[in-house]
C-alpha cells in the first residue's frame, strides 16, 4: 500500500538533472550580458557598477556548480558583495575616474575564477551532455573577458602597451581585441606594443585554440555519450 502513495521515480529523477542544466544556462546568460555591458558601454561609473554585479553574479553562479561545498559558495558571495561595495563606494566619493587598477583587477580575479569553477564542475559530469557543452562555451567566453580585463589593467599602469590605429583604447576596444586574439583573427587595427603585452597576447591566442581544438571539440564530439564507455 505504501508503494502505491511513493512518487513516481522518474520525474523525481529528471527534475534533479535539470537543476543543474538551469544553473548553467543563468550563468551563460550573465556572462554574455557582462560581454554585451563591456562592449556597449563606454566606462562610465554606471557602468563600471554593472560589470561588477553581473561579475560577481557570475561567480556565485558558478560557485553553485560545486554540489556540497558550501564554503566555496560563501566565498563567491563575500567577494561578491565586496566587489560591489567597493565600486559603489568609488563612485558615492567620486573616485571612479582613476579607477584604481584595484577594482579592476578585483573583475578580473572574478571572471578568472569562474572557469576554474565550471571546469571543475563538468569533469563530474558522468554523461556528456548539453550542460556539459554550456559550460564548455561559458569557459571560452570568460577567458577572452579574464585577458580583456588584464588588457585595462595594463593601461591603467602603462597606457602606452598598446597603439591603436584608430586611437581608441577604452574598455570596449580592449574587449574587443581580446576576443580577436582569442580567436587568432588579428585585424592589426589594434598591436601590442610592450613586451609583457606581446608575451600575454601570445598567450591568449595559444589557450583560445588549445581551448577549441581539445575541450571543445571533445565536448561537441562526444555528446550524449557516457564516460564510461571510453
Amino acid at each position: 500500500m505504501s508503494d502505491a502513495h511513493a512518487p513516481a521515480g522518474p520525474p523525481v529523477e529528471e527534475a534533479d538533472t535539470q537543476a543543474p542544466v538551469r544553473r548553467y544556462w543563468r550563468l551563460f546568460l550573465t556572462v554574455v550580458a557582462l560581454f554585451v555591458v563591456q562592449a556597449a558601454f563606454q566606462g562610465g561609473p554606471v557602468a563600471r557598477v554593472l560589470e561588477v554585479v553581473l561579475a560577481g553574479t557570475a561567480l556565485v553562479l558558478a560557485a553553485q556548480l560545486e554540489a556540497g561545498r558550501e564554503r566555496v559558495l560563501r566565498i563567491a558571495v563575500l567577494v561578491a558583495v565586496g566587489s560591489l561595495v567597493l565600486a559603489v563606494l568609488r563612485v558615492a566619493l567620486g573616485r571612479d575616474g582613476d579607477a584604481g587598477g584595484g577594482l579592476l583587477l578585483v573583475n578580473g580575479l572574478v571572471v578568472a575564477v569562474g572557469p576554474v569553477l565550471i571546469l571543475r564542475s563538468i569533469a563530474r559530469h558522468p554523461t556528456v551532455s548539453v550542460r556539459t557543452m554550456i559550460g564548455a562555451l561559458t569557459t571560452y567566453v570568460l577567458i577572452g573577458l579574464f585577458f580583456a580585463m588584464v588588457y585595462r589593467a595594463i593601461l591603467l599602469i602603462d597606457p602606452g602597451a598598446f597603439a591603436s590605429a584608430t586611437g581608441d583604447l577604452d574598455p570596449a576596444a580592449m574587449q574587443y581585441f581580446s576576443f580577436v586574439a582569442l580567436t587568432t583573427v588579428g585585424f592589426g587595427d589594434i598591436t601590442p606594443v610592450a613586451s609583457l603585452t606581446r608575451t600575454l597576447v601570445v598567450l591568449e591566442a595559444l589557450i583560445g585554440q588549445i581551448y577549441l581544438v581539445t575541450v571543445v571539440a571533445l565536448v561537441v564530439g562526444n555528446l550524449g555519450r557516457s564516460r564510461r564507455q571510453g
